[in-house]
């Protein structure tokens, strides 16, 4: 990186260039799942997501490191029936966990946590395929300072729609 610091006082202004590095070293990040189908119509998946944040390695100069963030591991879950040739019904499940804990935490190593519910459904009209999705995210958490609590509430509403042609 490179900045340009113009300072104006009374006596003038000065020019000062600044230039630096600042590197980040992210840890080996994995997920590892199972897919079940018990039917031709249905299948079943679970997966395990780890995402080692905490690992992560900030240098903002060759003698200073930080650690600034949480690791946090999650499962997801997820089925799809299909109840036509052309239709397929979708519905999810997921944990969504943030990189940082709750402020006044007694344990901060633990993020803060949500969920994640998902639903959608497919359309085969082959060669076209249309794909939609919802999903509703709901995060509920405490900062506890010295002299006040605030609840904080994150909810997300997501909509998605795919449109594909297959050759």
């Amino acid at each position: 990186w490179k900045r340009d610091i113009l300072t104006t006082t009374t006596a003038g202004q000065t020019m000062k260039v600044e230039s630096g590095a600042e590197e980040l070293k992210l840890p080996f990040q994995y997920t590892i799942g199972i897919a079940l189908r018990p039917s031709a119509k249905l299948t079943i998946t679970i997966d395990y997501d780890a995402r080692k944040y905490g690992d992560a390695v900030y240098e903002p100069t060759p003698d200073t490191t930080y650690k600034p963030w949480l690791t946090n591991h999650t499962f997801r879950g997820g089925l799809e029936y299909k109840a036509a040739k052309w239709l397929q019904i979708r519905g999810g499940f997921r944990e969504e966990a943030q990189t940082v804990a709750v402020e006044g935490a007694a344990l901060l190593q633990n993020p803060i946590r949500g969920a994640v519910y998902s639903f959608g459904f497919g359309l085969n009209f082959n060669p076209l395929f249309f794909d939609f999705a919802y999903e509703y995210g709901h995060t509920k958490y405490e900062d506890m300072w010295e002299s006040n609590v605030n609840y904080n509430t994150i909810d997300k509403h997501e909509f998605s729609l795919e449109t594909c042609i297959k050759f």
